[in-house]
């Protein structure tokens, strides 16, 4: 069993409001080898204590947008809600993954390069929203991330993953609180998340490690803009 400097158990990578945390060991390797047999992988613990403390007042005010993903020929292929991102909370979930030390980490663990940003976003699911296939492959994405933001359990909101050519299907459960999944990308490689069955809503943050730069003071980071949304209609967000 691993433990970072915080004394997180089973952290393998974690964030912090200056960086991240890597702990290389046993778990490590473990979690690597479970990332290339399942192309997804759960990260325990990948946001600390400290920082879900922070975070838990800012989850009461949240603001969201509607976002409706269509492809190049019209058809509609996943509803939810977007976090706003002027809300307190998606500034400061884009600045704690956007850090130097959590790109190296990520390159290690992965073996991608290159990361120069994460392009996030606050997604929310409920009952009546819904996911299909689909893969992220885009020529600046390197893998994908979705942190678990919801304190409470969700029934349903499953992730799945499978190669195009294949029957098999890979499912993890909706994280706990703080967790997080770490997935590959690909353009033969799709994932999906199943239907909300009960009244808790499922809410993440999510996006990519991404190879374009941007610039933040004190980072270089790519903010994702190639949404592929209706007009946003403002929505205010329940508390979870």
């Amino acid at each position: 069993m691993s433990m970072d400097a915080a004394g997180n158990r089973d952290a393998v990578i974690a964030l912090g409001r200056s960086g991240a945390r890597a702990v290389r060991g046993a778990e490590w390797t473990a979690r690597q080898e479970a990332l290339d047999r399942q192309h997804c992988v759960l990260l325990k613990n990948f946001v600390p204590p400290s920082l879900l403390r922070q975070i838990q007042p800012l989850l009461e005010t949240r603001r969201f947008a509607e976002l409706i993903h269509d492809t190049s020929d019209k058809r509609t292929i996943a509803s939810e809600l977007k976090l706003v991102d002027s809300d307190p909370l998606a500034r400061l979930l884009e600045f704690v993954t956007n850090q130097a030390p959590l790109f190296e980490a990520v390159e290690a663990f992965t073996g991608c390069d290159g990361i120069q940003a994460f392009a996030g976003r606050g997604l929310k699911m409920n009952s009546g929203h819904f996911d299909s296939w689909h893969n992220d492959a885009n020529g600046s994405r390197r893998i994908g991330l979705s942190i678990n933001l919801q304190a409470a359990p969700v029934c349903g909101g499953e992730f799945q993953i499978r190669h195009t050519w294949s029957d098999a299907v890979q499912t993890f459960p909706t994280p706990r609180f703080g967790d997080a999944l770490l997935f590959r990308l690909g353009r033969l490689l799709y994932h999906r998340v199943l239907p909300i069955k009960g009244t808790v809503p499922r809410f993440c943050y999510a996006g990519w490690f991404v190879t374009t730069p941007g610039f933040v003071p004190g980072i270089r980071r790519h903010r994702e803009r190639r949404e592929s949304s209706r007009e946003e209609v403002l929505a205010m967000g329940n508390p979870p």
